[in-house]
């Protein structure tokens, strides 16, 4: 076997190391705030249940109905962005048999952008979900709530070094308390519509979390695009436009999504909090 050109092999051991950065921060954070939300939603969901000792059915008529259209929804409108064929839904099942509380059942994929698309229309709940929140919290109480949020921002550099991830994660802590501040005021807690956002907040909350079929879809997809993105590395360093310049323009267009998903992790965190406390006196 002969010997590859030795620019050749920093070609593909940049485009290698490239891809594997590129994917990283861009689907890293959502990954593990993904992961954590769904987490946080089960138990949230099973505290009701269980803990409370509801019931599957008194969950769905008090709380769970809502979250779970807007779950099914979001599978339901991330299927026909990605254009795929909706053989089947149904938005919510107060009866479900086998645990599924409703669904969305789709036709298979038949490219490489649908391919893709699976792995939004695995995750299309945590993504629709944390939208729905952040909308009915800007309907119900205002849009200045989020004004802090405005400053956060997130690029390649915040993996340069552990100071600078410390002091990215120490800014995104302190913006978003910044919001729970805004949140919790008196002025807001004595009013119907915080309460609102409340209950819109815990049933769209509990549940975003993600059957098996979601998670399973979601991992098609991301194979698929690593290998999109792979590709693209491939060309844009073979005609000298370095990867990092796409990556950067589309890391600016969603990195407040990070953390209006941090922010809804943490209001799932504090509905967990009041559930296992209330749970003690039951």
């Amino acid at each position: 076997m002969p010997d590859l050109p030795p620019a050749l092999i920093d070609y593909l051991l940049y485009v290698a190391a490239s891809t594997g950065y590129h994917l990283l921060v861009l689907l890293g954070p959502a990954t593990v705030l993904g992961y954590l939300i769904h987490r946080t939603a089960a138990a949230i969901s099973v505290a009701i249940i269980r803990r409370l000792q509801v019931g599957l059915l008194g969950y769905m008529w008090m709380i769970g109905w809502p979250g779970t259209v807007v779950h099914e929804l979001g599978h339901f409108l991330m299927a026909l962005i990605f254009g795929f064929k909706v053989l089947d839904k149904k938005w919510v099942d107060f009866n479900p048999k086998g645990g599924s509380l409703g669904h969305v059942r789709i036709s298979p994929p038949k490219n490489l952008y649908q391919q893709i698309g699976l792995f939004f229309i695995g995750i299309a709940p945590i993504l629709f979900g944390t939208l729905i929140i952040y909308l009915s919290s800007r309907l119900l109480l205002g849009p200045e709530i989020f004004t802090p949020m405005r400053e956060i921002t997130i690029s390649s550099e915040v993996l340069e070094s552990g100071a600078k991830m410390e002091t990215y994660l120490f800014q995104l802590a302190k913006h978003i308390g910044a919001v729970f501040d805004a949140l919790f005021t008196e002025a807001n807690t004595s009013s119907w519509r915080f309460w609102a956002f409340m209950y819109i907040a815990l049933s769209v909350g509990s549940s975003m979390h993600l059957s098996r079929a979601d998670l399973r879809s979601a991992s098609y997809g991301l194979l698929a695009m690593a290998a999109l993105i792979l590709t693209v590395n491939l060309i844009v360093a073979a005609i000298g436009v370095w990867p990092d310049v796409w990556f950067e323009t589309i890391v600016g267009w969603y990195s407040g999504f990070y953390a209006l998903m941090a922010f809804v992790l943490l209001i799932n965190l504090l509905f967990a909090a009041v559930l296992a406390l209330l749970a003690l006196f039951v």
